[in-house]
């Protein structure tokens, strides 16, 4: 049953004077979705506006393009052949591209027929908001952990449709997470089948080609061998200092940002009260934010770390172990394609290129279907992100 034009169209512009106001400020959505990485990327203005593509590309440069280099004593270096005065003159390739598919998405947003007396379009703003904090909860959970249950599903997945861990299926996607970015197409991969997945690609890029594509992991110093084992705080706190020294490069390719679960912060937590004076230091630490600073990186507490898996098992993938990461965030970034049509500031990141308003065949309500498309990239290199492994628990 089509609804009468003339309401068709006045709940379809209400709707879409609604969706442009709240879709076209996607960093207040993020921080009221009360999550934790997203509004971090959002502080640190790594939330990206792009226009639509297939996907996303950053170059990387993987060696020095220059050849030898003579220092020599002036009036000297003639170009002749002595040993010393003769220069190289072979090219190098030196740039590669990475490639990060852009993931679209759909739903439904449904509504009463007859809405709530009074301002309709507050009512309709305010249903948007709800929509939009449902989007980045769900987004959330599919950057840091690849479900979209909270953590209670891990997976590794990859940027893009080249790559093996590339999640895709007849119909359905899902962008790149963190584990992915720890682990895809690494010399431990978390697969016990294939120990060594450097022949495989991570955003177009196979470690093989480009060896600093790698990113960086260490075992805590209470695991012996690739068994995982308990981890002490003291062992904690050593080979986090020595995860975070070996991820540091430069001031762009360092990590700013450790994120783990409520055991482990709390372990590391309880050791950095013990070392501060005066007291109301000691009381206030990492009290109410949720956050404590750990040399020179962010610690952060995530609720959806707190769940152990096999996958974050990376040497054998045989044992549930929980997870820390270490990110560099001056690298890592949100792209949202902006639904731009040349006019004024364009309309938010929310389309419904269909007009009207539709009735569900069972019911009463409205709906009306909306899309968006997005994707998360590595601009600054990936070599600056680590990870924790084979921590089974915490004494």
């Amino acid at each position: 049953m089509a609804l009468p034009y003339s309401y068709s169209r006045d709940i379809d512009t209400l709707f879409s004077v609604a969706s442009d106001t709240v879709s076209g400020d996607p960093i207040n959505l993020i921080n009221a979705a009360g999550e934790k990485l997203l509004p971090e990327l959002a502080a640190k203005g790594r939330i990206f506006m792009v226009n639509d593509a297939k996907q996303v590309s950053h170059p990387v440069v993987h060696t020095d393009g220059g050849g030898a280099i003579v220092d020599y004593v002036v009036d000297a270096n003639n170009g002749g052949t002595a040993a010393g005065h003769s220069l190289d003159n072979a090219a190098k390739e030196i740039l590669s591209h990475a490639k990060f598919d852009m993931i679209a998405s759909s739903r439904n947003i449904s509504f009463p027929q007859d809405m709530p007396a009074g301002n309709q379009l507050d009512y309709m703003v305010e249903l948007m908001k709800s929509n939009g904090v449902g989007i980045f909860q769900r987004e959330e959970s599919l950057l840091l952990t690849g479900g979209t249950d909270g953590g209670a599903t891990v997976a590794s997945n990859s940027p893009c449709s080249v790559d093996t861990n590339f999640k895709s299926g007849a119909t359905t996607r899902a962008p790149m997470s963190i584990l992915g970015v720890m682990a895809a197409g690494t010399t431990l991969g978390g697969d016990a089948s294939d120990g060594d997945e450097t022949d495989e690609s991570f955003a177009g890029l196979k470690v093989d080609d480009v060896p600093h594509w790698e990113p960086q992991r260490l075992i805590h110093t209470g695991a012996s061998g690739s068994t995982a084992a308990a981890v002490s705080t003291t062992e904690l706190e050593d080979t986090l200092q020595k995860l975070i020294l070996q991820c540091t490069f430069s001031g762009v390719e360092s990590p700013d940002t450790i994120l783990c679960g409520t055991s482990a912060y709390e372990h590391l937590l309880k050791a950095a009260r013990t070392r501060l004076s005066p007291t109301h230091l000691m009381e206030n630490q990492g009290y109410g934010t949720e956050s404590f600073m750990f040399a020179g990186c962010k610690v952060i507490r995530h609720r959806m770390l707190e769940f152990t898996d096999v996958k974050y098992d990376r040497a054998e993938g045989n044992t549930e172990c929980y997870p820390i990461h270490l990110l560099n965030l001056k690298s890592l970034r949100m792209n949202i394609v902006k639904q731009d049509m040349n006019i004024g500031e364009g309309f938010g990141f929310l389309s419904s290129p269909i007009e009207g308003v539709f009735p569900h065949p069972t019911t009463t309500n409205l709906f009306k279907r909306v899309g968006w498309k997005r994707c998360y990239s590595l601009d600054n290199g990936r070599r600056s992100f680590g990870s924790i492994d084979l921590i089974s628990a915490f004494d």
